[in-house]
This record gives structure tokens, C-alpha cells and sequence, in this order.
């Protein structure tokens, strides 16, 4: 017997706002990119001790946007819960 796998879809606002958020995240990440080769180009050692802390804040900015789309998430089911009872 097979059983059917339920795919958990996020509600419309997480939806949206990882919608809005992730583009933004994308586009920082592809300005440290360019800017991190640029300097690379001058001197690799400098470059990397320049563009290694943004890269931990690139890294905190896809997690943060993902922890609030879980959370936005869990506020509307929340609020779908109570409306419903």
C-alpha cells in the first residue's frame, strides 16, 4: 500500500514574504560577490580578510528571513486556529 506524502505549503503571508525577502537576500549576495572578485583581483589575501565577515552576514540575513517567514507562518495558523473555534 502506498501511502500519499503531504507536502507542507506555507501560508500567504510567509509566502509573501519570502517572496519579498529572498530577491533582496540574492541581490546582496551577488554585490559581495562582485565586490569580494574586484578586490581579489588587487591582492587575495587582503580580499579575503575584508569580504570573510560579510559573507557571516550574508549567511545571517538568509537565515533571518527564513526564521520569519516559519514564524509569520505559524501567526497566521495561529490565527486561522482561533477564528475557526
Amino acid at each position: 500500500m502506498k501511502r500519499k506524502r503531504k507536502i507542507y505549503i506555507p501560508g500567504r503571508s510567509a509566502l509573501l514574504f519570502l517572496r519579498l525577502a529572498l530577491p533582496l537576500v540574492v541581490l546582496e549576495g551577488v554585490a559581495v560577490l562582485i565586490a569580494y572578485l574586484i578586490d581579489r583581483q588587487i591582492d587575495v589575501v587582503l580580499a579575503f580578510d575584508t569580504w570573510a565577515p560579510a559573507l557571516y552576514d550574508y549567511l545571517a540575513a538568509v537565515l533571518v528571513a527564513v526564521l520569519l517567514a516559519v514564524a509569520a507562518d505559524a501567526i497566521e495558523m495561529e490565527v486561522k486556529k482561533r477564528n475557526g473555534d
